[in-house]
């Protein structure tokens, strides 16, 4: 057992551990998607978007061989798209905490790129 795949077993078929890395992976996807909907100004769920689905993203290419060809590729595809949605929010996030005002306003043409963005 270890932190990356707590219920993974060395004796495990490598389907299994497969399925389970990549299940958790995915889950927590799904869970920071769902936070950057509900809660769009917290900038720590569109960082944590863009890093668990390249965390995915990984676990996908190592795990490819098992899946079938279609499947694989549609779910790069779409993590794909889901990162660079995000990326443009988490750019705008950073810009921001880098340039704001010391009252803390954002720039106007900012807040709407940001607003555009989500």
């Amino acid at each position: 057992m270890n932190k990356w795949a707590p219920d993974v077993d060395p004796s495990d078929p490598v389907a299994d551990a497969a399925a389970q890395s990549l299940q958790a992976r995915f889950d927590a996807v799904r869970h920071y998607l769902r936070q950057s909907i509900e809660c769009p100004e917290r900038a720590e769920n569109f960082h944590q978007l863009r890093v668990w689905t390249r965390r995915s993203e990984a676990a996908l290419a190592l795990y490819a061989d098992l899946l079938p060809n279609q499947l694989a590729k549609w779910l790069r595809k779409w993590l794909k798209r889901l990162r660079r949605a995000a990326g443009r929010v988490r750019d705008c996030d950073v810009f921001a905490a880098r340039t704001v005002a010391a009252n803390g306003r954002w720039p106007k043409k900012l807040r709407a790129e940001r607003a555009r963005a989500v």
